[in-house]
């Protein structure tokens, strides 16, 4: 006869800095053709910081985000950066973006005020294009301005000697004074098999606060490939070795992996608390995925079990260990 599957609720709630220095580095540039580079000191290990740095670029130059190249893990063309590590790119090569844009935004509104003999204050940047505000006719395009920028251009808009700049593009090193602190709340509802040992992950929800959230549907792939990693080292993940060392689970033929029916329906959500940190307000999101999953699995499990008075006190939870937890309960007579 089939035994009924035990269900149990789990929660743990996390808090934990992000956003580290000591700083990161980005350079942005715009070519003649009004195209725009990003070089940063960051990489990326998959997280979407091209898509991410792109967007924080192009909503100080009013371009489209399709205009902006970012690139990264080139030391001749960044030489200095510190890299991807704990939850830190958002906030700090983000903010580094934001600096280097900003100062490109300012030489090239500088540029355009001698060009359309108009005071920087009465000018708009957007589309690719400055313009006077309220004559949307008399403008120049960034391309124009990255030539007009350039060494040797002698034209309207020239830039003053000694002007010490050549070309339109700028360095920011965005320095960290203040972390950020993350916060994320786990929740799972499993069900077991009390004979097998069997854990199912019926539903996963985990809530992070992101400050805010450059964009939301990375950050909840974020949140939901996080939650999977965590979900797979709760049940799954382990490295075994022999009474005399030797590692058995060497290759992914003896470490298990989980594969979609293993984890179960996984939902994000997404709060923002923009923090004062930094000039994008954003909050590092990429170990908030994971970092509550073994505690909130486990505490699940620990309340499907409960009744039984089996205890739950290590990692993975695998069907073997979960068998073992019921039998030694029931040895014991609880």
């Amino acid at each position: 006869m089939k035994s009924a599957r035990l269900r149990g609720f789990g929660i743990a709630a996390i808090a934990e800095p992000s956003g580290w220095g000591p700083f990161e580095s980005a350079r942005v540039e715009v070519d003649p053709d009004g195209g725009v580079r990003v070089y940063t000191g960051a990489t990326s290990q998959g997280q979407g910081h091209e898509t991410t740095l792109a967007q924080v670029c192009s909503a100080v130059l009013g371009v489209p985000v399709e205009a902006v190249t970012v690139t990264h893990g080139d030391t001749a063309l960044m030489r200095f950066g510190v890299g991807t590590y704990a939850s830190r790119a958002a906030v700090t090569a983000g903010s580094a973006v934001w600096e280097a844009s900003e100062r490109v935004r300012e030489r090239a509104l500088e540029i355009a005020a001698r060009h359309l003999e108009a005071s920087p204050g009465d000018l708009v940047l957007a589309d690719g294009r400055v313009h006077v505000s309220g004559l949307a006719d008399r403008s120049v395009s960034l391309g124009d301005l990255a030539r007009m920028a350039a060494p040797g251009y002698r034209g309207p808009g020239r830039q003053p000697r000694g002007d010490g700049n050549e070309g339109l593009g700028a360095t920011a090193y965005f320095h960290v004074h203040e972390e950020t602190s993350g916060f994320s709340v786990h929740t799972a509802e499993v069900s077991v098999d009390p004979q097998t040992g069997e854990v199912r992950v019926e539903r996963y929800v985990v809530a992070a606060d992101a400050g805010r959230a450059i964009n939301p549907t990375i950050v909840e792939a974020q949140l939901v490939g996080g939650a999977v990693q965590g979900i797979s080292g709760a049940l799954h993940e382990q490295l075994v070795h022999d009474d005399e060392g030797q590692l058995l689970t060497g290759t992914l033929m003896d470490y298990a992996l989980p594969t979609a029916a293993d984890v179960g329906q996984v939902d994000p959500v997404v709060f923002e608390s923009h923090t004062p940190s930094n000039p994008l307000g954003a909050k590092g999101i990429g170990e908030a995925g994971i970092s509550g999953a073994g505690a909130a699995v486990a505490n699940a499990v620990a309340d499907a079990l409960g009744h039984l008075g089996a205890r739950v006190t290590e990692l993975p939870l695998t069907p073997e260990r979960v068998r073992r937890a019921i039998a030694h309960a029931r040895d014991e007579g609880v």
